[in-house]
């Protein structure tokens, strides 16, 4: 049987980001629709959700703790909203991670984390905003009682006790072609990312994938993803939730 885990990332408002920009920032508005679809096939879905996203819409992210098919993960508290002011950009060049010094991802995590647990929940699961951590990142996130991270870096070693468990299937956001949109590293249609992930999921024996709410809605208002979601829900495949894997 094969285990499908389907994860999505939720961010307060971003002003440099190309989907805000085009007016597709109401993040938990899309969240909303985008796991109705899921429910319909019975799919579970993990949601990696900034903790200032989760402030702006509390008596939502509280209503979905009591959903046994979601989990709701960690993720950066503002989603670097900084970077785009000059920190970031310095601290790459400093650190070599736009996240920064110990003191700041410290601050940073702990954030996210105290508003998660207000809502009555230990989250276990966490990703960094555009997979922005390094070695300092699982260290604090061990402190906090994490004990999985899923983050696009093959870098890392495993001396740190936290599972890597990065998405193995292509992302959309930053792959996928958006129309009317400048993405420089993009380079497929979202007929072709449907179709490659499709390969990689037959070719696996666990999948993690990453699909973006607000990237599918702008896309082709969830229509591409309403035929992923079907398609794994005819070939029996098992949905699980990311905390799932340390069971």
């Amino acid at each position: 049987m094969k285990n499908i885990y389907i994860t999505t990332d939720i961010h307060n408002y971003l002003p440099n980001s190309y989907e805000h920009q085009s007016g597709f920032f109401k993040e938990t508005e899309y969240l909303k629709e985008y796991l109705k679809i899921a429910n319909k096939y019975d799919l579970k879905i993990t949601v990696f959700v900034s903790g200032k996203e989760v402030e702006n819409n509390i008596k939502y992210y509280k209503k979905l703790t009591y959903d046994k098919d979601i989990e709701l993960g960690g993720h950066t508290y503002d989603c670097f909203t900084k970077y785009y002011k000059g920190e970031g950009y310095l601290y790459k060049k400093i650190y070599g991670c736009a996240y920064g010094p110990k003191s700041l991802q410290k601050q940073d995590i702990e954030k996210t984390t105290s508003v998660l647990t207000k809502l009555g929940i230990h989250p276990i699961s966490w990703r960094t905003h555009a997979y922005s951590s390094n070695r300092t990142t699982r260290r604090i996130l061990k402190d906090n009682g994490y004990k999985i991270i899923s983050d696009l870096n093959n870098k890392i070693d495993n001396a740190i006790k936290i599972m890597e468990c990065p998405p193995n299937t292509l992302p959309d956001h930053e792959n996928i072609i958006h129309k009317g949109i400048k993405n420089t590293f993009a380079k497929f249609t979202i007929e072709q990312w449907l179709k490659k992930i499709q390969l990689q999921i037959k070719n696996n024996e666990k999948s993690i994938i990453l699909a973006h709410a607000t990237c599918q809605k702008y896309i082709d208002d969830f229509e591409t993803l309403k035929e992923l979601f079907e398609w794994i829900y005819d070939q029996n495949y098992e949905s699980k939730l990311m905390k799932d894997l340390v069971k």
